[in-house]
């Protein structure tokens, strides 16, 4: 599976506040880390991975990293509600 849409449910916000208590204290190179094992996992369609996912392309947009900023590889997030992944489009995934 390549893509999960996403629809919000209760306990989103404590699940997503534990994401990011454990991705923003992460190198840079361990994120890209992340993002990699991500990808080769790919989408399993468990909600608890779309927001895992979601917190890490955050945590990779507000520090500019490739697998956030790709325009058409990496994690991609689609009118707020669809999660995909995909190879960097650089090739370096």
């Amino acid at each position: 599976m390549l893509s999960h849409f996403y629809m919000k449910r209760e306990g989103d916000e404590k699940l997503i506040l534990e994401f990011k208590t454990k991705l923003y204290p992460l190198t840079n190179e361990e994120l890209m880390e992340r993002f990699e094992s991500a990808l080769q996992c790919g989408i399993v369609g468990v909600h608890a991975q779309c927001l895992y996912l979601f917190v890490l392309w955050k945590v990779g947009k507000e520090r500019n990293l490739p697998f956030s900023t790709d325009p058409e590889g990496g994690i991609q997030i689609i009118d707020g509600r669809i999660l995909s992944i995909h190879p960097l489009t650089n090739g370096k995934s």
